[in-house]
């Protein structure tokens, strides 16, 4: 292999390095706002569920 193939092929590494870096990154940031949402939508429904069991148990209180 000469010089030039050689500097060739480390370019293409390095090019190729720097690609699988940038997507990491950005597969993170994927991840975490998957994260965020799937933990904001299950805290929504435990306030909903808390709300439900309030509102039954106000109500069965007003009925009897």
């Amino acid at each position: 292999m000469n010089y030039r193939e050689e500097t060739y092929l480390l370019n293409t590494v390095k090019d190729i390095k720097k690609t699988v870096d940038e997507n990491n990154k950005m597969l993170r940031f994927i991840v975490q706002y998957i994260s965020r949402n799937i933990s904001r939508e299950s805290n929504e429904e435990m306030e909903d569920f808390g709300r439900n069991v309030l509102a039954n148990i106000i109500s069965n209180k007003i009925n009897r």
